[in-house]
């Protein structure tokens, strides 16, 4: 094991150079499920483990016969999955490779779980036909399966007693059927940070040590969930008692003078655990997210500190997570940019946010099988003809069935700018779409300026006219800042 994962330094160092190389290894992807004909399935990845941000790794059509095909570049191997109605089916893709995939029954969502925050799909494997494509996924499927097995029926035990004889028997148990330094390095570090969860029991006492054992002295696993599991148990609400220890002491005078985040990073990189500028990073990261949705911490300061990483953190990985964490927490906040999207029109055609830019936008997410959508589109109506040169009105339709939903929007003359989600629930994500009707006012430079805004009967025209007037003032100022005055002369 020790091997494998000393090994592990020349397999990232191998990754670094491919990531900066202009020619990334392909893989390809195909397969046949009849079921699926005529959609787009939307293949993912997690790019960010600490908020689990998703990434779009490739939209792929698949046609009237369910066949689907396409390629995509990736630099390392990587957890990817499609989100099919109930379920979610993910694999580990190896870069090169080709993968004959088989997808689960389609089950779709229903109305009430699309709009649940606490949903979570069931997941699933996906099924890879072409057996040399799928042996790590079945290495893992295989370990995974024997490794929860045992710390499902002994997790009690390991927590409450700190059982480390008990650990070790498991230990020789998985060794038995699969032998240490024996996998791909992929395997190997997956299998590493899956046995960490027993130590994280057992040795729950002796923070230091595991740091040190399964971070300080190891490489970032960016593309390993199992490494992300055991990093987000292990310094979960970690830093009120790190803050309190000698080893924290400095760190905690960086935080109190209100430092900035490089200055935090540097005082945390006098305690031995943290020499890594991208482990100590991440840390610091994770803490002021949490620290975020703690409720007793100033928000503002934790924005600013974490809008700082995203400039001065050591690497591009670092950077891009930190970009991703600012964006979540300030995500809808007013002043702040609104998610992009594309939709489709009735006509099918692209539709997309962007298109608004210049004009005031009152967006709105409706389901036509819904009472008060109905009632409210009444509404809208008399909205977008009154408002129809200052602002625009667009519907997002959320109806399972886009045709009928286009067919009474159009039965009952409603004309304004109206699309369909298409099954890409990230619009939904991006604009936390938990009810319906949900509306927002975004200003002509694409920013939010009510989040959420009022429904159209909700006082909606003195609030829409307030900001209408404010936005004119606002703009004559800057106009008169540009002129020149006596004082000029």
């Amino acid at each position: 094991m020790k091997f494998a994962i000393h090994w592990i330094l020349l397999f990232h160092f191998s990754i670094l150079i491919q990531v900066h190389s202009q020619d990334l290894p392909t893989i390809k992807i195909y397969g046949e499920a009849t079921q699926y004909a005529g959609m787009t399935l939307v293949l993912e990845s997690y790019s960010n483990f600490i908020s689990h941000e998703k990434t779009e790794l490739a939209k792929i059509q698949v046609d009237a016969k369910g066949f689907f095909q396409t390629s995509i570049q990736l630099a390392t191997t990587t957890y990817a999955f499609f989100d099919l109605g109930v379920f979610r089916a993910a694999a580990y893709l190896e870069p090169v490779k080709t993968y004959h995939l088989i997808l689960p029954p389609y089950t779709p969502l229903k109305q009430a779980d699309r709009f649940n925050p606490f949903f979570q799909p069931q997941e699933v494997v996906l099924g890879i036909q072409n057996s040399d494509a799928a042996d790590l996924n079945q290495q893992i499927r295989d370990y995974d399966d024997l490794f929860f097995q045992q710390y499902n029926a002994n997790a009690i035990l390991l927590f409450n007693q700190n059982n480390e004889k008990l650990a070790a028997q498991i230990q020789t148990q998985l060794d038995s059927v699969f032998p240490p330094d024996k996998g791909s390095l992929s395997f190997q570090t997956h299998r590493f940070y899956r046995e960490a969860k027993i130590k994280l029991l057992v040795k729950k006492r002796q923070k230091r040590h595991l740091i040190y054992s399964l971070f300080t002295s190891q490489p970032v696993g960016y593309s390993f969930p199992a490494y992300w599991d055991a990093f987000n148990e292990l310094f979960k609400d970690f830093f009120p008692s790190y803050l309190s220890s000698s080893q924290g002491k400095p760190l905690k005078q960086a935080f109190t003078a209100n430092a900035t985040f490089d200055t935090l990073s540097t005082a945390m990189a006098s305690d031995s655990l943290f020499k890594s500028d991208q482990l100590r990073e991440l840390v610091l990261l994770k803490a002021l997210y949490d620290a975020f949705y703690s409720g007793r911490t100033d928000e503002e300061a934790v924005i600013q500190r974490i809008a700082e990483a995203t400039k001065t953190c050591s690497t591009n990985e670092n950077r891009e997570i930190a970009t991703q964490l600012v964006n979540r927490i300030t995500r809808l906040r007013v002043g702040t940019p609104a998610p992009n999207w594309i939709a489709i029109t009735a006509s099918g055609k692209e539709k997309e946010l962007n298109d608004y830019k210049g004009k005031f936008v009152y967006l709105n997410f409706m389901n036509t099988q819904n009472f008060t959508c109905k009632k409210d589109l009444q509404t809208l109506t008399s909205i977008s003809r009154d408002f129809k040169r200052e602002v625009e009105v667009v519907t997002v339709l959320t109806d399972d069935d886009p045709e009928s939903a286009f067919n009474y929007m159009k039965k009952n003359g409603y004309k304004w700018d109206i699309v369909h989600f298409s099954q890409q629930g990230k619009i939904l994500m991006d604009y936390s779409i938990k009810i319906e009707p949900s509306y927002f006012i975004i200003d002509p430079e694409g920013n939010f300026i009510k989040s959420p805004a009022p429904g159209p009967e909700e006082n909606f025209r003195e609030i829409l006219l307030d900001i209408l007037m404010n936005y004119k003032r606002k703009n004559i100022r800057k106009q008169g800042d540009k002129q020149k005055s006596i004082y000029d002369i």
